[in-house]
């Protein structure tokens, strides 16, 4: 009897006020609590970006930039030197506007971006560059071609000037006149041997066959070849190209390989070299280009190769940088590492004292 009252003691245990162990919160409940979704972590911003269209050039100094929106809705204006000089624009995520800048003065450089400001406030601006518009010498001397006329004024041979050609039969006439009187015994034999000597022209005929030299053309002069002051340009933009090796005094023309206009024509110098500032069209396709140089009367022709390209610049990252956006996500693990182990330890006032009464 006294074995099944110990069984019964030992089963049901201690009859009497007993204290509270402290009840810990599931470790699985408490991390799903506090630890956030991965749908809150802060999304990537894609970054806007532009390039130059236009400008300046000789026709005009005016500046034009295409834009387009990144991930998120920004405000986008164009800059001088840090300073607005051009549109404003608003423009959804994806958008694609162009800014037109303030006209560039002769000779002037500007450096060229598009101020950024979205909902979270300015962003880094989008810088282009700098740019040069041309002077308004070098835009003559582009848009001025040279006189032709000098070369076709060189006289030929065979035209004398129209008063030379009465003292040319003049003497014929005259000589005779001597042979007419009466014949004499004695002097008649020495007249007719010196009055003939004048008639002969030899002095006349002899001078225009000197200038025939000059008018032969002559052969081209030093290897032929081309070359540019920039290899790389821009639609717009002038550039000089310099040959060698035409025929001194010819004229060469100047042309963009695909174009039926050409872009200038210039006289070689007495080396047959020619030196040629010309600007590039603004509707040229971007990508590489050759510049001929063809002489007129030799057919000699020398190539220079061009690349022409625009300016295209990614804009700075409008969201948290990558180093930070790291040490974001770090600092909100270990916070949230704290916050479960505070939840997990037991506060003093949980407890109480056997027998009910608070410690």
């Amino acid at each position: 009897m006294l074995l099944v009252v110990l069984a019964a003691a030992l089963v049901v245990g201690p009859v009497g006020p007993a204290w509270a162990a402290p009840v810990e919160p599931s470790p699985t409940a408490s991390a799903t609590t506090a630890t956030p979704t991965p749908s809150s972590a802060p999304a990537l911003v894609a970054p806007a970006s532009a390039r130059l269209t236009y400008g300046p050039n000789c026709v005009d100094g005016y500046v034009r930039v295409e834009v387009t929106a990144g991930s998120e809705a920004a405000t986008v204006e164009l800059t001088y030197d840090g300073a607005p000089a051009g549109d404003q624009a608003s423009l959804d995520p994806g958008q694609t506007v162009e800014l037109e800048g303030a006209e560039v003065d002769w000779g002037t450089s500007v450096d060229i971006a598009v101020a950024v400001t979205t909902a979270a406030g300015p962003q880094s601006p989008i810088v282009i560059g700098s740019r040069v518009r041309p002077s308004e010498a070098d835009c003559d001397a582009v848009l001025t071609p040279p006189p032709t006329s000098p070369p076709t004024t060189t006289p030929t041979p065979g035209t004398t000037p129209p008063g030379s050609s009465a003292p040319t039969t003049a003497p014929p006439s005259t000589t005779p006149v001597p042979t007419t009187p009466p014949s004499s015994s004695g002097p008649s034999s020495t007249g007719p041997s010196t009055t003939p000597r004048p008639t002969t022209p030899s002095p006349s005929t002899s001078a225009p066959t000197t200038p025939a030299t000059p008018s032969t053309p002559g052969s081209p002069s030093g290897p032929l070849g081309g070359s540019s002051s920039n290899g790389q340009v821009s639609p717009g933009s002038v550039v000089t190209i310099r040959g060698t090796g035409f025929t001194p005094g010819e004229q060469v023309t100047v042309t963009l390989a695909g174009a039926v206009t050409p872009l200038a024509t210039v006289t070689a110098d007495s080396d047959g070299a020619v030196e040629a500032v010309v600007q590039i069209p603004q509707d040229t396709d971007l990508g590489a280009a050759v510049v001929q140089l063809v002489g007129v009367q030799s057919a000699q022709t020398a190539g220079v190769d061009l690349e022409v390209a625009a300016v295209e610049v990614p804009a700075a990252t409008g969201g948290t940088p990558w180093p930070l956006l790291a040490a974001g996500l770090g600092l909100l693990g270990v916070a949230v590492a704290l916050a479960s182990a505070a939840a997990r330890r037991p506060r003093r006032d949980d407890w109480q004292a056997p027998g009910g009464a608070p410690s």
